[in-house]
């Protein structure tokens, strides 16, 4: 992987893929009591986990897309995305 997170106790991964420089999907492990250890499907290229969730922005169209215990991703296009203990 290129990118690896560390939530409470959960960790997501952003894969990297043969031949592709950047992006890939979300691989994350460890308790899943809230969700945060289910990622959606996708290309993403940025990941970040908080406390009981993570979120990471789809390579697609640069929208964050988030799982566990979360309320609502943020809205817009963005490059970065940085979650805290329960907020993102």
């Amino acid at each position: 992987s290129s990118l690896l997170l560390l939530g409470h106790f959960h960790t997501c991964a952003l894969s990297s893929r043969s031949g592709v420089t950047r992006g890939g999907p979300v691989r994350c492990f460890g308790h899943d009591d809230k969700g945060q250890s289910n990622a959606p499907p996708g290309i993403f290229v940025h990941v970040s986990s908080g406390h009981h969730h993570s979120c990471a922005i789809s390579s697609a169209d640069r929208t964050v897309s988030c799982w566990g215990d979360i309320a609502s991703p943020p809205e817009g296009s963005f490059h970065q995305v940085s979650s805290g203990g329960s907020h993102t």
